[in-house]
């Protein structure tokens, strides 16, 4: 049988020896992953998380900024409401906005409740005559202390009501 298997090399490798092919199985030739496509895939990965991550972080801060806005806008309008409804409104001091003048400022907590003095946001309100005969002049600003350049402001104007 060597014989023909002899022949048989030679005409199709030209080798008198030639042997069968041995067949391995699959599972001989499948031993995992090797440690240095272990680490170039742990590399890639960790180059595409720290590009990720700044964009996440960012994200965070913008939407905490948009929503620190937001309830800011709404604290503000609703001040304003409050004082347009009002029926005896006092002319405040010239500086109210600018300083906790008593009578003219609120203290709040992030969820819009009456707070103690540092809270997250100061509500501060201006009540000043407005040229025309009983018209008033109404202006709310809420400054959020993560901010606190850059206030929400809100301005109205009321006619009073009298004789």
């Amino acid at each position: 049988m060597w014989v023909i298997s002899a022949v048989v090399g030679l005409v199709l490798n030209g080798s008198w020896l030639a042997q069968p092919e041995r067949v391995t199985p699959v599972h001989a030739r499948d031993h995992g992953f090797s440690l240095i496509e272990v680490l170039v895939s742990a590399l890639v990965l960790s180059v595409g998380m720290a590009g990720v991550l700044p964009l996440v972080f960012g994200s965070v801060r913008v939407t905490r900024a948009a929503h620190d806005t937001s309830m800011a806008t709404w604290l503000a309008w609703q001040k304003a409401e409050e004082l347009r409804l009002s029926e005896d409104l006092a002319v405040s001091p010239g500086d109210a906005l600018a300083t906790d003048t008593d009578g003219y400022v609120d203290h709040l907590d992030q969820f819009g409740q009456p707070s103690e003095a540092p809270a997250p946001y100061t509500r501060r309100w201006l009540i000043e005559a407005a040229g025309a005969e009983g018209a008033v002049r109404l202006v709310v600003a809420v400054h959020h202390a993560a901010s606190p350049g850059t206030p929400v402001t809100v301005a109205t104007v009321r006619r009073r009501e009298g004789p």
